[in-house]
């Protein structure tokens, strides 16, 4: 059963597209930045959904804001993507840009995997 949409949206037949099952891992990706992108409220099927990082990194580069935002994504995954565990959640800022490194691990399979991302610091 697929867990995501694909974006851009594809109209296909029946509606829009989804990702395949044997996609499952670039269906986690996709929803990785969409959890991590999308502000509380934005989404109005749930306004509990997304950890809006834009808005958490608003203070950067104070050391506490970054533990809120490690905090943030573990409960956000925990919450909307059940299908995997956060093993590890790095940050590295560097010249006004912030990358973002998660380590999980698909419970089905029991894979490690890695999620990297990369946001400009305004």
């Amino acid at each position: 059963m697929p867990i995501s949409l694909q974006y851009p949206f594809i109209n296909g037949d029946h509606g829009f597209v989804s990702f395949p099952d044997e996609d499952f891992e670039a269906a986690i990706q996709q929803n990785f930045k969409f959890l991590l992108l999308t502000i509380k409220g934005e989404y109005t099927m749930d306004a509990t959904f997304g950890v809006g990082l834009q808005e958490l990194l608003f203070d950067f580069p104070l050391v506490p804001n970054l533990e809120l935002v490690k905090s943030e994504i573990e409960t956000q995954v925990n919450k909307f993507m059940p299908y995997i565990r956060v093993d590890n959640v790095n940050f590295t800022p560097e010249n006004n840009v912030l990358y973002t490194r998660i380590e999980y691990t698909i419970l089905e399979t029991n894979t490690a995997r890695l999620f990297e991302f990369t946001q400009t610091i305004a």
